[in-house]
């Protein structure tokens, strides 16, 4: 198995590095690949005298050791410790990463994707509820929009609520289901059609009023409507 070795420049720029101090890059060769290597040397005092110390970053790993200022072998003691690091023959050192198999890649990169996918799926919020309106008692189609709304015979039986889509909305009683009406009953029919009509309206230029808040106003104009259609006592 091929080595990686210092250039002969990384070897000279490590000369000048070990006499003056300050960072420096390298480049390590083996045949048909380059590593760079990041290393600086920093001078300091201890209870041991002066002494340098040089600090080396080589792809995701950082390592260290230290010198004795002014020591002729520090030229060699670093060489041979960065070529150590690079071909992972120190105790402290883990070989550089050969070229990754091809399948490993691909188990990787689809881990990765799935990863992301269930973050995002936990990250999405839940999107909202829609209110979700009576169906149509004639086709069973729930509308996307208010039903229209009748009373009378449906079905064999006397119905005071009656729901239709757009499409069945000619199918609703055209009259209550009693044969004979009271004063009361045919005054307040034609009110109820008003309103009924004038929720709709209301309704497109003032979206934000709820379903109750029409509701009362419904019963409000009904009981209006039939004071006043009512005979005077």
């Amino acid at each position: 198995m091929s080595t990686f070795s210092l250039t002969r420049g990384s070897e000279a720029a490590l000369g000048m590095l070990a006499s003056q101090a300050g960072c420096e890059t390298l480049l390590l060769t083996q045949p048909a690949r380059e590593l760079r290597a990041e290393l600086s040397i920093e001078p300091f005092t201890s209870d041991s005298g002066d002494q340098l110390l040089a600090v080396l970053f080589m792809r995701e790993q950082r390592h260290s050791m230290t010198l004795q200022r002014d020591d002729g072998a520090n030229v060699q003691h670093l060489a041979d410790w960065i070529v150590a690091v690079a071909n992972g023959t120190l105790d402290t050192a883990e070989a550089v990463p050969q070229r990754a198999d091809p399948s490993d890649l691909a188990a990787a990169t689809a881990a990765f994707h799935a990863a992301a996918h269930e973050l995002n799926a936990h990250a999405e919020p839940a999107p909202a509820q829609d209110e979700q309106y009576p169906p149509c008692d004639f086709c069973g189609v729930i509308p996307d929009h208010h039903p229209w709304h009748g009373s009378g015979m449906f079905k064999g039986f006397d119905s005071p609520h009656i729901h239709a889509c757009n499409d069945c909305r000619h199918l609703l009683p055209s009259r209550p289901a009693h044969t004979e009406q009271q004063p009361e009953q045919i005054s307040l029919e034609p009110a109820l059609h008003k309103l009924c009509a004038e929720w709709e309206r209301q309704k497109r230029l003032f979206p934000e009023l709820n379903r109750g808040g029409w509701m009362d106003l419904a019963i409000s104009e009904a009981r209006r409507a039939l004071s006043a259609t009512s005979p005077k006592a």
